[in-house]
């Protein structure tokens, strides 16, 4: 289906609107995948008319912009978000990319079942627990240490005085 301009425009605000509802609200109204829908043919439009896409459209950025509530965390490297596959043609254009990345060096995947949750970079300085931030418009995001903390699961202390960044989402389990 191709859009036309007034169409765009339309999808572009209900887009938005559901994008604060769900990233600042935390109370979002469709399905994640109605949501990954509109912002595909969102995407597949501006692709298909580079000069009619606006340079504020959602889908030009990452998450939110970090709350105010919490003390804001700037990424010492961009935390994107992934790209979702909805068909073989999305899958094949993926691996053509990696491909592209990593030249000739063998290629293998893990097929894992996706958990969408909340994206987190967590920072250990010497082995303990330092920084949890959220992954924000993916430049800067929230401080969450002090909510972090309270994952049982989460080591607050490693096996070894590593100084690391390790990223994820956290997600409730049924």
């Amino acid at each position: 289906m191709t859009l036309s301009s007034e169409e765009y425009h339309a999808k572009l605000k209900e887009l938005r609107d559901h994008q604060h509802r769900y990233y600042t609200l935390n109370s979002p109204i469709i399905s994640d995948s109605d949501y990954d829908r509109l912002y595909k043919e969102i995407s597949e439009f501006e692709l298909q008319n580079p000069l009619l896409a606006v340079s504020d459209s959602p889908t030009q950025r990452v998450g939110a912009a970090p709350l105010a509530q919490f003390e804001t965390f700037t990424h010492h490297t961009p935390l994107p978000s992934l790209n979702n596959a909805f068909n073989d043609e999305d899958i094949h254009a993926f691996c053509d990319r990696v491909k592209k990345m990593i030249g000739d060096q063998p290629l293998e995947f893990t097929v894992e079942p996706k958990i969408d949750g909340l994206a987190v970079s967590l920072h250990y300085q010497k082995g303990q627990f330092h920084i949890g931030a959220t992954r924000g418009d993916g430049l800067s995001g929230e401080n969450v240490s002090r909510n972090i903390k309270t994952i049982k699961s989460l080591p607050m202390t490693l096996a070894q005085p590593l100084d690391i960044e390790v990223r994820g989402e956290v997600f409730i389990q049924n």
